[in-house]
């Protein structure tokens, strides 16, 4: 048999009844500590998406520290190598120099050979 609307609002209002001395039955210190509890999970969150920002500025500023440290030691590498170059050119030319003024002494002295005889 099927209940008419009214007797079905009536079960409903009783539910309704029921549920709300429920509810008010509820011990309010354990609905504090559940309450609390969400609280500091929420805090919980944030204080470690917090955290993981940081990490993640650190890895980044860590990296950038890096890649100038290694352009910083490229560029005195090649300092360097240019200074080698430079100084490997110049002894060259000290060479060369010296060379030809012992060919110059050497002609001299030849010179002064020739005419001597």
């Amino acid at each position: 048999k099927e209940l008419s609307w009214e007797e079905r609002l009536d079960a409903m209002l009783a539910k309704a009844s029921e549920l709300e001395k429920e509810v008010k039955s509820l011990d309010t210190e354990e609905v504090n500590k559940k309450a609390a509890k969400v609280t500091a999970m929420k805090e919980i969150k944030k204080a470690a998406k917090i955290v993981e920002v940081k990490v993640k500025e650190e890895a980044k500023a860590k990296k950038a520290a890096k890649v100038k440290a290694e352009l910083i030691a490229k560029k005195e590498a090649k300092a360097r190598e240019e200074m080698k170059t430079k100084e490997q050119a110049r002894a060259k030319e000290e060479a060369k120099a010296k060379e030809a003024k012992v060919k110059e002494q050497a002609k001299v002295k030849e010179e002064a050979k020739v005419k001597e005889e």
